[in-house]
């Protein structure tokens, strides 16, 4: 279990990399007098930041630590670096969760939160077993 446990490390976030790139990733509810109420989805890389959600980009940011860092301990391990790496897919999973707050959650961001959690549980394993 512990090499495969190292892979999925690096698969996870890359995993969620590639869906964050869908482009309804992110649902944001624009509500004009004069058009009415829509919703338009964008992907976690261009949601707009007017709006004071930075959790999108958060979570792509840590996302992205959490590949180069899984790739260094997948060759040279280091349980410290996995420690962090705990915190580090506690807090993405987190800052994604945020989106519910902002009615902008969508199934892909779901599945999103749920990859993280996943890697975070990996990572748990690893780190203490």
């Amino acid at each position: 279990m512990k090499k495969a446990g190292k892979w999925l490390c690096i698969f996870l976030p890359v995993a969620v990399l590639l869906i964050a790139a869908h482009p309804q990733a992110v649902k944001i509810h624009y509500a004009d007098p004069t058009a009415g109420a829509h919703d338009v989805g964008y992907s976690y890389y261009t949601a707009p930041l007017e709006f004071g959600n930075l959790c999108p980009l958060t979570t792509i940011l840590l996302a992205v630590v959490l590949v180069f860092l899984g790739a260094w301990t997948a060759f040279w391990e280091n349980k410290f670096l996995r420690k962090m790496m705990l915190v580090t897919a506690i807090i993405a999973a987190a800052a994604s969760l945020v989106n519910i707050l902002y009615g902008s959650m969508t199934f892909l961001g779901t599945v999103i939160t749920a990859l993280l959690i996943g890697d975070a549980a990996t990572l748990w394993y690893m780190a203490y077993r």
